[in-house]
């Protein structure tokens, strides 16, 4: 499955780790931006013209805000899942 991840990031806000790579990329003309492992994005939309046999879906994220409530929510849940999958292990 073919999908573009099309990224806005604020860089006035405080949000996920992110570096251009394009300097030292194998294919430079891609302008690729690495992010730091466990970032987190929030879907603002998916556009797809599912009419069109060949199109690409794209979809729209952005980088949250690592003190946003939503990400100390989801940061909760994973280290609360993740005690009962040890426990379970255990």
């Amino acid at each position: 499955v073919v999908i573009i991840y099309e990224i806005t990031i604020d860089p006035t806000k405080p949000c996920t780790s992110y570096a251009n790579i394009k300097h030292v990329s194998f294919h430079p003309e891609e302008e690729e931006i690495l992010f730091n492992m466990g970032s987190i994005f929030k879907i603002d939309d998916i556009v797809s013209d599912s009419a069109q046999p060949n199109d690409i879906p794209v979809v729209k994220l952005t980088a949250c805000d690592i003190h946003h409530p939503f990400v100390d929510e989801m940061k909760a849940k994973v280290k609360q899942a993740s005690q009962i999958s040890l426990s379970i292990l255990l």
